[in-house]
């Protein structure tokens, strides 16, 4: 899963707070970090998206 297209995180982030999962609490708080773009908090949000997915 690759973070490039952005249309997970954009759906997420649109959703209200209060009906995220803890995972995409954590995708949506990891987007506005001031380092988004690094190689770690991309896989971070790449498995945060994944688990929520499995749930």
């Amino acid at each position: 899963m690759s973070l490039s297209n952005s249309d997970p995180i954009l759906a997420i982030i649109a959703k209200n707070f209060g009906e995220m999962d803890s995972h995409e609490k954590a995708v949506a708080a990891l987007s506005f970090t001031q380092n988004n773009q690094s190689s770690a908090t991309i896989y971070a949000m790449e498995q945060h998206l994944i688990r929520s997915k499995t749930k």
